[in-house]
């Protein structure tokens, strides 16, 4: 591969991974709203605890799964 292929792979390579963290704040934000309605569903009164608990964790484990995936694209 000659030196100038060789930039262009590597800027692209670049371009991808900043494209990859962009979309996933984007997605970290939409996380993060589900969050405060989370949030300010459980803060009134009569509220199911367990029902807040359940949707907290997946939205746990959505974020993993974002975090993980965003992860990938540093290796």
């Amino acid at each position: 591969m000659d030196h100038e292929k060789l930039i262009e792979q590597i800027l692209e390579e670049e371009d991808k991974l900043i494209n990859c963290h962009r979309n996933h704040i984007d997605q970290i934000v939409g996380v993060v709203k589900e969050e405060m309605t989370l949030l300010n569903e459980v803060d009134k009164p009569g509220s199911d605890v367990e029902i807040y608990v359940k949707k907290l964790d997946e939205v746990l484990m959505n974020k993993i799964k974002l975090i993980v995936n965003l992860r990938k694209n540093l290796l």
